[in-house]
């Protein structure tokens, strides 16, 4: 990644034509006079530059850029969008802009700007600040002469899917880690990948973690801090049900989504269920079959408050995704159209936060 220092440096070290040296003064001209425009209260910053370009988001647009040396895309927003500009003139340095905007918006209204310069065979990897999802926005690449750049724009909603952004349902998920969980020092990362399978479908899960002492473990579960479970509508008063109520009021509304990591009294993957009289799932040991993938269980659970109770493949069970095949007997994590775009609509009836 190319970055650039503060010492003085002329246009014509850089290697820069005559004939490029007009157009990078305009362009500065221009960055300038748009910069001094904006409002000082909005977020000029795109975010860090990265490294490397990201492996785990899809490619949503990717192309050389033309010789008008800007171009404009319309990109589906996501909580994760990256812009991968590549100078692959092995001579010639060059200049770059990226602007992000709402559609429907003016560039001086931008979202935010992120600009500099690239050395021959210089790249930059720039990360935009989280876009509210649900509405497309206008990415626009502006280089100095160079026609051997190249642009990459990575994003988390892959661009082979079937709804549009609008459709795109996003809810807040509460995750509550207790102490002796015994999945304690993975759950982030089982959440996370949850999320991205659920974000393939539609629904962006924002997580707000919240991690609980010994002593308050105690204070919620109990002295054996173990979370009583249950199995079925009948035991919903049996044993210490309180442990799950005490948990519920741990999220700003009840109907809200949690995902809660706990040792339950069942121990074991058995006390892994979900509880859709309070809109929250527990989470004790993983499922194993023998090795389910990181983050299936999760994905799964919440499947049953998207979707029902129920498996794909049993009687009268509706859903077709292999997500909801039992998970000691499935490792699949695909979520068919039918079942996303009614786990949409499941999802949009939970009020936000």
């Amino acid at each position: 990644m190319s970055q650039l220092n503060c010492r003085s440096v002329r246009l014509r070290d850089l290697g820069i034509t005559r004939r490029a040296r007009r157009d990078l003064v305009l362009m500065l001209i221009a960055s300038l006079l748009f910069v001094c425009s904006v409002d000082a209260s909005m977020a000029l910053d795109c975010g860090p530059k990265l490294d490397l370009a990201p492996t785990t988001l899809y490619v949503a647009k990717s192309q050389e850029i033309p010789i008008t040396r800007v171009v404009t895309e319309r990109v589906g927003a996501s909580r994760n969008l990256v812009v991968h500009i590549a100078n692959e003139n092995k001579r010639s340095a060059m200049l770059y802009q990226v602007i992000v905007h709402r559609v429907g918006g003016s560039i001086s209204s931008a979202y935010c700007v992120s600009s500099g310069g690239l050395t021959p065979s210089g790249t930059v990897t720039v990360k935009i600040k989280e876009a509210p999802l649900g509405d497309d926005v206008i990415v626009q690449i502006t280089t100095s002469a160079n026609p051997k750049a190249k642009y990459t724009i990575y994003s988390d909603l892959n661009a082979q899917r079937d709804f549009s952004t609008r459709e795109v349902v996003r809810r807040n998920l509460y995750v509550f880690k207790f102490k002796n969980a015994p999945l304690a020092s993975t759950s982030r990362a089982h959440v996370e990948a949850a999320i991205g399978i659920w974000r393939d479908a539609g629904i962006d899960f924002q997580p707000v973690y919240r991690d609980f002492s010994d002593s308050e473990t105690a204070q919620i579960l109990g002295d054996d801090r173990l979370l009583t479970v249950f199995f079925g509508q009948s035991g919903l008063e049996l044993g210490e049900w309180q442990d799950r109520e005490r948990v519920q009021n741990l999220k700003p509304k009840k109907e809200s989504f949690a995902v809660v990591f706990a040792r339950t009294t069942f121990q074991g993957f058995g006390g892994t269920r979900t509880d859709p009289y309070r809109v929250q799932i527990y989470i004790d040991e993983d499922v194993l079959v023998p090795t389910a993938p990181v983050g299936r269980t999760v994905a799964h659970e919440l499947g049953h408050l998207l979707l029902g109770e129920g498996h794909t493949g049993s009687p009268n069970v509706p859903w077709t995704s292999g997500l909801m095949e039992a998970g000691t007997a499935s490792t699949f994590i695909d979520v068919s159209a039918t079942d996303a775009k009614r786990a949409r609509t499941r999802a949009a009836q939970i009020p936000t936060p």
